[in-house]
């Protein structure tokens, strides 16, 4: 993978790092109020066998934070041509994409806009909306997401600590949410509130149930921010989807529970047939 002078850019736009070694390519990507150091449990794991690109998205870790544009970033999209960037500027040939929570809806579209980028999509606890609607059932009313967003404008630091404790769960070892609240504090709150509405009030049911490429959707048991419903969902309307249920609590099981995602990861991609 060479890097032009042209790419250089992006790859400091986005903070752009490579490394392992391997045949195939997998990309990380990380959802809300995290960076590229939230995948740092399973890189060790996986390096030795793939090659791995991490990056943050801009606002996120050591982004270039000049070049954040609200109007850009207001909705997901803006994030998924970032992705399409960064694969295109290392010039990769269909790699897998790992993606946790909200960039898996960031994935879906970045893929609908250039179908073939990916080879699979490997989701972690994904959601196309998480508002409920009808017989939908995305874990949130409208109302609750309202009050979420409010205490996260008005008191940015009460709600990393609320936010942290409801989706790492894992009570008997709070050394996970506190490594969470950190995350969360190192973001610029204006920045994070404009992420999580971007996230919080989408709805990509129906870009998730076009996608023609193949996708692999990895659950917690417990997971207070994506319940089963959701899931369930997404294998009922994708075209080309599998669930894998982790024994694991919480909505980041690449911090609580690294081995068994990796375990999961390393099963996927043996048994992946490679696109037509």
């Amino acid at each position: 993978m060479s890097v032009t002078g042209g790419s250089r850019n992006i790859m400091r736009r986005n903070n752009v790092v490579v490394l392992g070694t391997g045949s195939q390519t997998i990309v990380l990507a990380h959802g809300l109020g995290c960076d590229q150091r939230i995948w740092h449990k399973v890189v060790p794991l996986l390096s030795a066998d793939y090659r791995l690109v991490l990056f943050d998205y801009v606002g996120a870790g050591e982004s270039d934070l000049s070049q954040y544009n609200e109007a850009k970033y207001k909705t997901l999209r803006g994030y998924a041509d970032d992705l399409l960037d960064v694969v295109e500027c290392l010039n990769l040939d269909q790699p897998y994409l790992l993606s946790h929570s909200a960039s898996g809806s960031i994935g879906v579209l970045a893929e609908q806009a250039a179908p073939g980028t990916f080879r699979h999509l490997l989701m972690v606890s994904p959601s196309p909306r998480y508002i409920n609607d009808g017989t939908y059932q995305g874990g949130f009313e409208r109302s609750d997401i309202d009050a979420l967003l409010e205490l996260m404008e008005e008191n940015y630091f009460q709600w990393a600590n609320v936010m942290a404790a409801t989706a790492m769960k894992n009570e008997q070892r709070p050394e996970l949410a506190e490594r969470l609240v950190r995350s969360f504090q190192q973001a610029r709150p204006d920045i994070m509130l404009n992420f999580a509405r971007a996230i919080l009030y989408s709805d990509y049911r129906a870009e998730y149930a076009e996608l023609a490429c193949s996708v692999s959707v990895m659950q917690a048991a417990d997971d207070a921010i994506v319940p089963p419903a959701v899931s369930d969902y997404l294998v009922g309307t994708m075209q080309k989807c599998e669930l894998y249920t982790l024994d694991a609590q919480g909505h980041y099981p690449q911090l609580s529970h690294p081995a068994e995602v990796v375990t999961l990861l390393r099963k996927i991609l043996n048994a992946a047939v490679p696109r037509p």
